[in-house]
C-alpha cells in the first residue's frame, strides 16, 4: 500500500468513528432545544402552573438566579427526534427579554412546547420535578 492510501484509510476510519460516536451520543442524550436565550438576554422569568386549582406563580428577576435557572433547567429539556408528544402543559414559563419581548415555554412530564413546537423529552418528568421543587413549592 502506498502512504497516500494508508493516510486516506486512516482519515476515513477516524471520520466514520466520529460519526458513529456522534450518533450514539445524540441517541443517548438527545438534542438541546433550539434558540435558547442567554442569561444576559433575559430580564425576568415567570413560572406558573397551568391550571385553575393551583395559582402559584414565581417571578425570577435576580440575574444570578436567572442564570442558574437557564443553565439548570434547559439541560433537562433535551429532546428526541423520534417520540410522541402527549398531554397538555402543567407549567408555563415566560421569559421576558431585555428588549421587552417575551418567549413562552410550557412543559409537562413528557413534552416541552418551545417556539410553537412540541418536543418529546428525553428525561421524562425531570424538568417538572425540578421546577416544582426549586421554585413553585416554596
Amino acid at each position: 500500500m502506498k502512504s497516500s492510501e494508508i493516510i486516506r484509510y486512516f482519515v476515513i476510519s477516524i471520520l466514520a468513528i466520529a460519526f458513529f460516536a456522534l450518533c450514539f451520543f445524540t441517541f443517548v442524550q438527545g438534542f438541546p432545544l433550539p434558540d435558547q436565550p442567554s442569561a444576559s438576554e433575559v430580564a425576568s422569568i415567570t413560572l406558573s402552573y397551568n391550571d385553575s386549582e393551583n395559582d402559584t406563580t414565581t417571578e425570577i428577576t435576580d440575574s444570578s438566579e436567572i442564570s442558574t435557572f437557564l443553565y439548570g433547567a434547559f439541560p433537562l429539556c433535551y429532546y428526541r427526534i423520534i417520540g410522541t408528544t402527549e398531554g397538555s402543559s402543567i407549567i408555563d414559563i415566560v421569559y421576558t427579554l431585555t428588549d421587552g419581548s417575551t418567549l413562552e415555554m410550557s412543559v409537562n412530564e413528557t413534552t416541552v412546547w418551545w417556539n410553537g413546537k412540541a418536543y418529546p423529552l428525553m428525561d421524562k418528568g425531570a424538568i417538572v420535578e425540578a421546577i416544582e421543587t426549586l421554585y413553585l413549592n416554596n
